[in-house]
């Protein structure tokens, strides 16, 4: 999966990032996915703000689709749900990358991303 569009964001808040994750050609389950480490880069010095973070599959893996206010893509709903901490965008004005490494049940290994993420400046941070 590719994303070209940018999402804004607050400075040092917590929010969460959204995808449909596929897994020969159906919505990934639980039970398809063994493991799934997140990435954090910043953009302007692709130096890392976090790397090889474990997440939990039960935690980020929906085995039904969630259609809610959050999604507004499609009306199929999204399977991933990552609630990244504020500590992770903490300055204001930076895209960030996030990348996430999948590997499956079976063994093999795709990416989700680049999804990136502008923060705004808070004026009162």
């Amino acid at each position: 999966m590719t994303c070209s569009e940018i999402f804004l964001v607050n400075e040092s808040s917590t929010f969460n990032v959204l995808s449909q994750v596929y897994i020969d050609g159906s919505l990934a389950q639980q039970a398809d996915v063994s493991s799934i480490l997140a990435y954090c880069y910043r953009t302007d010095t692709n130096a890392a703000v976090q790397e090889d973070v474990s997440l939990t599959v039960a935690t980020v893996i929906q085995d039904t689709p969630v259609l809610n206010n959050m999604w507004t893509k499609d009306s199929t709903g999204y399977n991933f749900i990552h609630a990244v901490p504020a500590s992770w965008c903490s300055e204001g004005a930076i895209t960030y990358q996030f990348e996430y490494k999948f590997t499956t049940s079976g063994g093999s290994v795709f990416y989700v991303g680049p999804i990136k993420v502008r923060t705004e400046d808070l004026l009162s941070n």
